[in-house]
């Protein structure tokens, strides 16, 4: 089994500078596999083409995060690492290249998004609309039905039983006389 190579600082400044080269200041339309061959052809080391290919993926979602356009047509990688992008931090600024700073910047607290991070059961709806998920509908059915049944509302059991003794002792006897006798028996 071949063991998953570990990228150098000095491999990550690498595939940058020529990321930046091509996608950023000369705006080529080169592929992303053509561009990951490209780059492996200049550097000896074991890098596997898929990890070149993630690489760039990884670029791309740096140079997005940091407002930086490029010409690349394809899907930034979800994550990558602090030591990326590190490297292109350094590739940018070797360049004289600005990035923007609020992008660095941890963002600021904001009192409503707080509020509803507090109360909202679902984190994949932070959208400035508190409870607006399918989570908060059935919230809302399960405290309508425990405010129908809740125990304030309905009787005790001692009062149900007192008003049907109530109810019992107001009506009226039946006639003795329309009453049936039970059969009587010689002894």
């Amino acid at each position: 089994m071949k063991l998953k190579h570990r990228w150098t600082f000095e491999e990550d400044l690498i595939f940058c500078n020529k990321y930046l080269d091509f996608f950023v200041e000369q705006k080529s339309n080169v592929s992303l596999s053509d561009f990951s061959r490209l780059v492996l052809a200049s550097v000896s080391t074991e890098i596997s083409f898929n990890s070149a290919k993630m690489k760039v993926q990884n670029i791309k979602a740096i140079l997005i995060e940091l407002n930086i356009s490029d010409s690349l047509k394809t899907a930034p990688a979800k994550n990558y690492s602090k030591q990326n992008l590190e490297a292109m931090k350094y590739a940018l600024k070797q360049r004289g290249l600005k990035f923007d700073v609020l992008a660095e910047q941890p963002e600021k607290d904001n009192p409503l998004r707080t509020a509803e991070m507090t109360v909202e059961d679902d984190y994949g709806m932070i959208d400035g609309v508190i409870n607006n998920g399918r989570k908060g509908e059935e919230q809302e059915a399960a405290k309508a039905e425990a405010a129908r049944t809740s125990p304030e509302k309905r009787p005790s059991i001692r009062e149900r039983l007192a008003e049907a003794k109530k109810e019992c002792g107001e009506r009226k006897s039946p006639d003795k006389a329309h009453q049936k006798k039970p059969p009587e028996h010689d002894l």
